[in-house]
């Protein structure tokens, strides 16, 4: 960030980015990917995918979401300005070589490595201190190496547990959703199968007074009925229980009667149904010629005057 040979403002968006949390606004780089899957897939719909995302990320909530897409529209305009700040620095500089800061760093020159000076032979005691400032050296390098390890691995597992954790995290938060929906669409059927009744309920023809009269007076009339029927039991127990009254003197005798012989034709009245058949018989066996000849003569009555008219 302090090569002199970058322009102001590609230097100015760099130290803005750090200052805010990289390319990602401080935000974890998986999270930051469904963010911007969601913003590619509904694309100049903002509330759908910052809806989208907030049902695919429940720790966090819609305010956050939508404070991360200002940040990400101000990180777009970043970065053009950068793009713009770097074609014109490099307009202006022509063909010469833009060099960066690894560039940079490879020119500069390394400082040749220490040379022990060539000295007489030391003696054992000399040798001997230098191979134990060796052993020292060589056991700090393992024992940084075995940190350095035990480091990486501690931040591995601590990485693995969050991850865990999340999914564990993400996979209560989807079945707690499941078991919401099916309640509410429980619900949402128990009201409208209440409603479904309640409009069935109320498409009932409604009970007039006329007809409520009317109800009553045949619920009396079958009461009264049900407690005669019940009183001639009783009379008709009674009756079997005490035996036949006595008749009172002159009374006549209980006969049983047959209802059907009142229908039933005298004998006078089947002769002369008899009678009747055997004459329309005879007429039929005469045939045409005794209907054309007659062998009958009707007798002509003279016609009947009233005493008080004879002398008029």
């Amino acid at each position: 960030l302090q090569n002199p040979q970058l322009p102001p403002e590609v230097l100015a968006v760099e130290r803005i980015l750090k200052e805010e949390g990289g390319a990602t606004g401080g935000w974890d780089e998986r999270d930051h990917e469904r963010f911007l899957r969601y913003r590619t897939q509904y694309k100049g719909q903002r509330h759908i995918y910052i809806q989208r995302t907030a049902d695919d990320l429940p720790h966090l909530d819609v305010a956050e979401i939508e404070r991360h897409e200002v940040w990400y529209e101000r990180y777009q305009a970043l970065l053009q300005q950068k793009r713009d700040a770097i074609r014109s620095w490099r307009a202006s500089k022509g063909s010469k070589k833009v060099l960066t800061e690894e560039e940079l760093d490879a020119t500069i020159p390394l400082a040749p490595p220490t040379q022990r000076p060539r000295s007489a032979p030391s003696n054992s005691k000399a040798r001997l201190e230098e191979k134990e400032r060796l052993r020292k050296w060589k056991e700090l390098k393992e024992a940084e190496k075995l940190e350095a390890e035990q480091k990486e691995k501690e931040e591995q597992r601590l990485k693995t547990q969050r991850e865990k954790e999340r999914l564990r995290r993400e996979k209560a938060e989807t079945e707690a959703r499941i078991r919401n929906y099916k309640e509410s669409k429980r619900m949402e059927a128990q009201a409208q199968a209440i409603h479904k009744e309640y409009e069935k309920e109320a498409a009932k023809p409604r009970v007039t007074e006329d007809q409520l009269d009317r109800i009553r007076k045949r619920n009396d009339q079958h009461t009264r009925d049900q407690i005669l029927a019940i009183r001639r039991k009783h009379e008709e127990r009674l009756e079997l229980e005490q035996g036949p009254k006595p008749k009172a003197p002159g009374a006549s005798p209980d006969v049983p009667r047959d209802p059907s012989r009142l229908t039933a034709p005298t004998a006078a009245s089947v002769a002369r149904r008899d009678s009747a058949l055997k004459a329309a018989a005879e007429e039929e066996d005469r045939g045409y010629y005794a209907i054309m000849r007659p062998t009958k003569v009707i007798p002509q009555f003279a016609k009947a005057l009233p005493s008080w008219r004879s002398g008029l």
